[in-house]
């Protein structure tokens, strides 16, 4: 071959591969080799709502795919996530409240984020998602959960789940753990010693240690099987729910920051808080309790006690006291005149003769039927709303300054005459005896 042909030859070879060339460099969108398939309208609905995609074709750049780092798909009707695997560089992802059957996160490895609860998921697989520091999978179908290798989860909610375990051993990062409507016969926290938050209520539990969680600060324990509780290390604790357990006995007496106490619904029959100065809620009704002294808990805001064997209570400590719930005891007397922040009482079901609530004008709901009041002022509380004081002894009942009376029922008692200031201040909420009338009094 003469050197002229050989130099023809060579550049028509040239030619071809520049042409390649160009032709590769100009991507075509529609190429489904550089797109990723989303087969669920309302998943690409959301995106194309988010501008990650543009037009409702089944299908996504990947290049758009791979920009994005959040990813919020709460609430959106969702029934697969077929085309997660394409965003790689997702950190945060929110899918709750779809209707999620699976989900795949094997190629999401910068997860540190997932919240997918509220779907129907029975699996889920977060074993390479080793960055993960928050999960949220509560209100799904689990029976199961590894989290052996998501060792810097820090937070971890998958309450209302099947769960019978739940091992946490090897998540010693954690601090806040919400495990509570699942089945969980046992739960070892013992490694958890950074835990601030437990929730681990409506389970199965018959016992719980929390001795090596000396950093909790909110406990909540509520309808298991606990028949005793040691938190003598828990000295940080501020919020302690405990009710419907088995508790007989409870000691709160190292737990002197503890502002917020609810152990309703045991079998308690004393309970000292003489070591709880910063008490402001106390919940501590239908149990077995014949005396309650919180004298030196003069924080308190909401007291409830109601449904005990009180024979006697001594509020007059506890002057910034807004509600007082002390029904279905054995009282014979309650004096509250010390308590002029009272917004709600209710004192029915008890052995009462007299209530003096002149000195609380800031009091809005009433309640003190079931007792053997022969009488009751309430002239001086203008801002009452509500007023049950059925099935007593009263023979009079003046609500002439009680313009923002809306429920009213006084029914079982002999009152022949109410007094109103005008007509128009009655409403159909209003419930009396047959036998009493309405009066315009002057």
């Amino acid at each position: 071959m003469t050197i002229r042909l050989r130099l023809l030859s060579l550049l028509a070879l040239l030619s071809l591969g520049v042409g390649a060339c160009k032709k590769t460099d100009n991507i075509d969108p529609s190429d489904p080799s550089f797109s990723v398939s989303i087969p669920d309208i309302n998943f690409e609905k959301a995106l194309i709502d988010l501008k990650i995609d543009t037009i409702q074709d089944g299908k996504l750049r990947l290049v758009n795919a791979q920009r994005v780092y959040g990813l919020n798909l709460y609430n959106k009707n969702i029934s697969s996530l077929q085309g997660l695997e394409a965003f790689t560089k997702l950190t945060n992802l929110d899918c709750s409240l779809n209707n999620l059957a699976s989900l795949d996160i094997s190629n999401n490895l910068a997860l540190s984020r997932l919240d997918c609860n509220g779907n129907n998921l029975t699996n889920l697989d977060i074993s390479k998602t080793i960055t993960l520091t928050r999960l949220g999978c509560s209100e799904n179908k689990l029976t199961s959960l590894d989290v052996s290798k998501n060792k810097n989860l820090a937070h971890l909610e998958c309450s209302s789940n099947g769960l019978t375990s739940l091992d946490v051993s090897k998540n010693s990062a954690l601090v806040r753990l919400v495990c509570n409507d699942n089945k969980l016969a046992s739960l070892d926290v013992s490694k958890t010693i950074a835990l601030v938050s437990l929730t681990c209520s409506s389970t199965n539990l018959a016992s719980l240690n929390v001795s090596k969680n000396a950093s909790l600060i909110y406990l909540d324990i509520k309808n298991t099987n606990i028949t005793s509780l040691n938190l003598a290390n828990n000295v940080a604790l501020t919020e302690l729910i405990c009710s419907g357990n088995k508790l007989s006995t409870l000691d709160v007496s190292k737990n002197k920051i503890l502002t917020h106490l609810t152990c309703s619904a045991s079998t308690l029959t004393s309970l000292n808080l003489s070591q709880n100065i910063a008490l402001t809620d106390l919940y501590c009704d239908n149990n077995k309790l014949i005396s309650l002294d919180i004298s030196t808990n003069t924080k308190l805001i909401h007291l409830d006690c109601k449904n005990n064997n009180l024979t006697g209570l001594d509020v007059s400590k506890n002057t910034v006291l807004t509600e007082l719930f002390c029904s279905g005891n054995n009282l014979n007397t309650l004096d509250i005149s010390k308590n002029t922040n009272l917004i709600a009482l209710s004192c029915g079901g008890a052995s009462l003769s007299s209530l003096d609530v002149s000195k609380n004008v800031a009091l809005a709901r009433l309640s003190c039927s079931g007792n053997k009041l022969a009488s009751l002022d309430v002239t001086r509380n203008p801002v009452l709303t509500d007023l049950y004081c059925f099935n007593n002894k009263l023979t009079t009942l003046d609500l002439r300054n009680n313009s923002s009376l809306k429920w009213l029922t006084c029914n079982g008692n002999t009152i022949p005459v109410i007094c109103i200031a005008n007509p128009d201040q009655i409403t159909t909420t209003w419930l009396k005896d047959n036998s009493a009338t309405y009066q315009v009094c002057k």
